[in-house]
Parts: structure tokens; sequence; C-alpha cells
């Protein structure tokens, strides 16, 4: 219902069964959804398990050149996956843009 604080958060009001109830925190994430934006993928040649984008440990795709990272892979949806994995995919296609150049 509310986040709970001035300068900082301090908590979030919610209802649970019925009952508002305080629950103290230190901060808050917020999770949009639980399901990838892949849709526009399927009927494409890149490889999706269950909605999610297949990648290798370099966030490399079925097809060449092409490099997928953070919640549309799946796994645990966290900011730092989606942080490491995009340096990763960054880095890796960095490579391969200069192979091709």
């Amino acid at each position: 219902i509310e986040i709970i604080g001035n300068e900082k958060v301090e908590g979030l009001k919610i209802i649970r069964d019925g009952k508002e109830e305080i629950i103290k925190a230190d901060g808050i994430f917020v999770s949009l959804g639980h399901f990838p934006n892949t849709e526009f993928l399927e009927g494409s040649e890149i490889e999706l398990r269950n909605g999610f984008v297949v990648v290798d440990k370099n966030c490399k795709t079925n097809i060449e050149g092409i490099y997928a990272c953070g919640d549309v892979t799946g796994g645990v949806m966290q900011v730092s996956k989606a942080v490491g994995e995009g340096a990763i995919a960054m880095v890796n296609a960095t490579k391969y843009i200069q192979r091709m150049g």
C-alpha cells in the first residue's frame, strides 16, 4: 500500500489476509514480472526454452553474433545478474564485431 520513510526506506505497509501490516525494511526491490519479454523472438531462429533465451557462459545465443543477458536468460532475477551478464555480453559482442571488421 505504501513505502514508509522520509529520507530513506524504513518499511512497507501491506495488506495480508485482509489486514494492514507493516514490514520493517532498509530497502525495497520491485519486480515487474516473472516472465521474460521475448514474445518478439517466437518463430525466430534464436533458441528459447520456456520463453527464456538460451545462452552459453559467454552470453552467446545459438546464432553467431547474437548475445543476450539479464532477465530474458532466466535464473535468479536480480539486478546484479543483469549487470554482470550485460558486461559479459558487451565484451564478447565487441570481440565479435572487431573480428568481423
